[in-house]
C-alpha cells in the first residue's frame, strides 16, 4: 500500500490506465470497466489542477467556469479523491440497470439516481450502501467534473448535494450502556470473540471490514514505543460504506490488547515461520485476522 499522497495518486492512475511501461497490469480501461473516453475526461480534469503539469494552456479556457479562488492547483490527495470517486461512478453506472452506462452519456437524472438509489439505497451490485455524508463527496466530484467538461451538457447545479443535516443523528436509546458493554464482554468466552467484539466496539469497524481484515493489516502490536494500528484491506473495493476512501493506518484504541492476545497466543497460524504479517511483508497467502 502506498503512503504519500503523490504515490497514492500515481497508484490510482495505474489502476485506471494499467501499467503503461510493462503492460503487466491491466487497468479499468483495459478490462472495459471504464471507457477510454471516460478515463481521458477524468485524467484531463486532474491534469488541469496538477501543478506538476507544465503544458496546461488548453485547460485555461475550461477553468473559466470556476470561481477565481477555485482555479488554483490542488493537492495530490484531492486529485486522488477526484480520480477514485469519478472512476468508481463510471464503473457503477455500467452495473446499475436504471442509468445510462457512462459518465459521457449520463444526464442529471442518471447521476442523482446513482447517488440515491445506487449508493444510499444500495441498489448497485456489490455496494452495501453509503452514508449521505460520504455520498456528498461523490456529488461534489460530479459537479466539478461537469463544470469542467461543460460540453457534456450536464448542468452541475442540477446534481443534488445532500445537506450536512441529512445524516440522521444517533438515538441515545440505541447506544450501549457501560453495563451492557461489560455484559457483552463477559459473554464472549473465547479470545477470538473478545477480539471481534472489541474491534467493533472501539474502532467502529463495520462487519464487512472486519470479515476482510488480514493479519498483515495490523501492525506495531508488540512494539512498546508505538501504538497498535490497523488499516482496511486495500484489496476490497466495495462494501465499506466509503471508509475505504480514507484508507490508511488507524489506531486500534482499546481493542489493541484483545487483538494482541489473539494474534500472539491463539491465532491458529501463529506457529508458521512466516507469521510476521503484522510486522513485515508476507511471503505466503495472507491470513484472515479472525480465522479460527
Amino acid at each position: 500500500m502506498t503512503d504519500t499522497p503523490e504515490e497514492k495518486y500515481a497508484s490510482i492512475q495505474q489502476t485506471v490506465w494499467g501499467d503503461e511501461d510493462t503492460f503487466e497490469i491491466d487497468g479499468y480501461v483495459d478490462t472495459g470497466k471504464l471507457t477510454q473516453a471516460e478515463a481521458e475526461r477524468i485524467q484531463d480534469l486532474c491534469d488541469a489542477f496538477d501543478g506538476e503539469k507544465f503544458d496546461r494552456q488548453n485547460h485555461t479556457q475550461k477553468k473559466q467556469y470556476f470561481e477565481p479562488d477555485k482555479r488554483k492547483d490542488k493537492s495530490y490527495s484531492t486529485l486522488w479523491g477526484w480520480m477514485y470517486r469519478l472512476s468508481r461512478m463510471g464503473r457503477d453506472l455500467k452495473n446499475a440497470d436504471f442509468t445510462m452506462d457512462t459518465l459521457i452519456e449520463a444526464d442529471t437524472t442518471d447521476l442523482n439516481d446513482l447517488m440515491e438509489r445506487g449508493y444510499y439505497k444500495a441498489e448497485v451490485p456489490n455496494c452495501n450502501g453509503m452514508s449521505k455524508g460520504t455520498i456528498r463527496t461523490y456529488q461534489f466530484a460530479l459537479r466539478i467534473f461537469y463544470r469542467y467538461h461543460s460540453d457534456l451538457g450536464v448542468d452541475p447545479e442540477q446534481i443534488a448535494i445532500y445537506s450536512e443535516d441529512d445524516d440522521s443523528s444517533v438515538d441515545p436509546d440505541d447506544m450501549l450502556t457501560r453495563d451492557k458493554i461489560e455484559r457483552l464482554k463477559d459473554a464472549a468466552d473465547h479470545p477470538r470473540d473478545k477480539m471481534i467484539l472489541t474491534l467493533l466496539l472501539y474502532t467502529g469497524m463495520r462487519s464487512n471490514a472486519l470479515r476482510t481484515l488480514r493479519v498483515k493489516d495490523v501492525k506495531h502490536l508488540n512494539d512498546e514505543n508505538k501504538t497498535g494500528r490497523y488499516r482496511f484491506n486495500p484489496s476490497v473495493d466495495h462494501g465499506l460504506k466509503g471508509a475505504d476512501d480514507r484508507n490508511g493506518w488507524r489506531p486500534l484504541l482499546l481493542a489493541e490488547g484483545a487483538v494482541r492476545q489473539w494474534v500472539n497466543n491463539y491465532h491458529p497460524a501463529r506457529g508458521d515461520d512466516d507469521f510476521e504479517e503484522c510486522y513485515g511483508e508476507s511471503r505466503r497467502k495472507p491470513r484472515a485476522l479472525a480465522r479460527g
